[in-house]
C-alpha cells in the first residue's frame, strides 16, 4: 500500500481507498503530505480524475529529505549500546493505549477481515472479480454485491465459531467447482441476449 500510494504520488495520479481505516492525518505525514493524491470520497476521486490540470508529482527532492531524515533515526533505533536520544521512541504506557484504541477503531471500521489466511474471504474469488470487469456493468455489480455478501457470512461464521467447519464442508463437496459450473452457462446466455 505504501509503495502504491508513494508511486502514484511520484506520477501525480490519484488514489482511492475503498476501506481506509486510517485518519486523514497518516497520508498528511507519511512520509509526505499525500492528502492531495489519496482520497477514500468516490466523489472527491471522481473530481480528482476529471481535473482539468493534473496534480504535481511530489518532487524527488521531498522523498530524498525524508530519507535523509529517517537514516540516522533508524541508526539511533538500531545502535548498541542504546544512546539517550533512543529513550524518547520507547513503548510506553501511553503508546500501547493508542494502539489498542487505534486496533479497536480498526476492528469496527470492517475494512480488514482476515480470517482465511490473513485475507478475506471474498479474496477467493479475485480471478472472478477480474473477469467480470469483461462483462456487462450489471453483471460487475452483482458479482461485487454478492463478494460483500461471503464476506458478511464469513464475518457472521467467524463470530458464531462456524467458519472452519463451513469452509471444511465447502471443500469437501466442492461448491466451488459446482458454482463456477453454474455461473458460465448463465454469462454465455446473458453475452448472447445482449449481442
Amino acid at each position: 500500500m505504501t509503495n502504491l500510494n508513494l508511486e502514484a504520488a511520484n506520477l501525480g495520479i490519484p488514489v482511492y481507498l475503498t476501506g481506509n481505516p486510517f485518519p486523514a492525518r497518516c497520508y498528511q505525514n507519511f512520509p509526505s503530505d499525500l492528502s492531495d493524491f489519496i482520497s477514500d470520497s468516490p466523489g472527491q476521486f471522481l473530481r480528482s480524475l476529471g481535473a482539468s490540470t493534473p496534480n504535481t508529482p511530489l518532487k524527488p527532492g521531498q522523498l530524498y529529505v525524508k530519507s535523509k531524515d529517517a537514516f540516522p533515526l533508524m541508526e539511533l533505533l538500531t545502535a548498541n549500546p542504546e544512546p539517550l536520544g533512543a529513550k524518547q521512541f520507547k513503548v510506553t504506557r501511553n503508546t500501547l493505549i493508542s494502539l489498542d484504541v487505534y486496533l479497536r477503531d480498526l476492528v469496527k471500521s470492517g475494512s480488514i477481515q482476515a480470517i482465511n489466511n490473513g485475507q478475506s474471504l471474498s479474496s477467493n474469488f479475485i480471478q472472478t472479480y477480474i473477469n467480470s470487469f469483461k462483462h456487462p456493468y450489471f453483471i460487475h455489480c452483482t458479482l461485487c454485491r454478492f463478494l460483500e455478501l461471503i464476506d458478511s457470512a464469513a464475518a457472521l461464521f467467524t463470530t458464531i465459531r462456524l467458519l472452519i467447519p463451513t469452509l471444511l464442508i465447502f471443500n469437501i463437496l466442492n461448491l466451488a467447482r459446482i458454482s463456477r459450473a453454474i455461473f458460465k452457462p448463465f454469462l454465455r446466455l446473458v453475452r448472447r441476449i445482449l449481442s
